[in-house]
């Protein structure tokens, strides 16, 4: 099982930290297999309706709600909308491998994979236990921003439903669908609380990823910082295809395309950043925020 991603690159990091804008660079080289957002809608669907009400929302140019992403079949997603409680283990893993067995079967034979799930950022040490080979790119960005870039993500979901969203995830398409827990989920995330409910999960992740990286071979692993990728997009991905073993021909046309997309600070946002520095001082010191 194991040999079938052994050559994969995980692309890893919070929610909201860039690790689209990161895997949509990378799929655009042409030279690895990824899971993309017409999959997981066929899967979820049937293939005989393989993305039908997708190509309406990409016709109408559409975004992603959460941010300026705009859709299309191709977008890379993540396979955590394909597993059990969104995120590997090891009882899960043969179900990851026979995607993307079947995936590079169908795009392309011998190409490695490209897999990306933010979920999955405290669960490092399993990946490299299953797949002792793979790489590993993990994209940070400074943690208030990350936090508060959740926060607004969340709300936007709860605020009105998205079509999109309810298409790549059973499980959020279920609550649409019931009104009253819609609403109740709408009020909790509504409130400050939440913040901390979020920057709890953050630091549990990342003190994690930060227990574990010391154990992974260094030559398997980098980071990318989210605002190294904007203010030095050329720089930085180089750096990226360099570690990847790719050629740096497209970097110029691909680093034009990434630009930051700023948001308000949330006033509970606001109110809690002495706590947020505090919670994540080990985090800021590790990677130079």
């Amino acid at each position: 099982m194991a040999r079938s991603l052994n050559s994969a690159c995980f692309v890893l990091g919070p929610h909201r930290s860039g690790t689209t804008i990161l895997c949509k660079a990378l799929a655009a080289f042409g030279e690895f297999v990824y899971l993309t957002a017409a999959d997981i809608i066929a899967t979820h669907q049937g293939a005989d309706r393989k993305g039908s009400t997708l190509s309406e929302l990409v016709d109408r140019g559409e975004t992603r709600v959460i941010d300026d992403v705009r859709l299309s079949g191709d977008l890379p997603e993540e396979y955590g909308f394909l597993l059990p409680r969104r995120r590997l283990s090891e009882e899960s893993a043969p179900k990851l491998v026979a995607i993307y067995r079947d995936l590079a079967a169908a795009k392309g034979p011998g190409k490695p994979g490209l897999l990306r799930n933010p979920w999955d950022l405290s669960r490092t040490a399993l990946i490299h236990r299953l797949f002792p080979k793979a790489r590993f790119v993990f994209v940070m960005r400074e943690p208030v921003a990350t936090i508060n870039s959740q926060l607004q993500a969340m709300r936007t979901l709860f605020a009105t439903p998205s079509q999109y969203h309810a298409m790549l995830d059973p499980r959020y398409a279920r609550l649409t669908r019931r009104k009253v827990l819609f609403a109740l989920y709408r009020f909790v995330i509504s409130r400050g609380r939440m913040v901390d409910r979020i920057l709890k999960g953050f630091v549990a992740s990342t003190d994690t990823l930060i227990r574990d990286l010391p154990h992974l071979p260094p030559e398997q692993w980098m980071v990318v910082r989210y605002e190294d990728l904007l203010s030095q997009p050329a720089k930085e991905l180089t750096r990226l295809y360099e570690f990847l073993d790719l050629s740096v021909e497209e970097i110029p046309n691909l680093a034009s395309e990434i630009r930051p997309s700023g948001r308000a600070l949330d006033p509970h946002v606001e109110a809690r950043i002495p706590k947020i520095l505090e919670r994540t001082r080990k985090f800021r010191e590790r990677f130079g925020y």
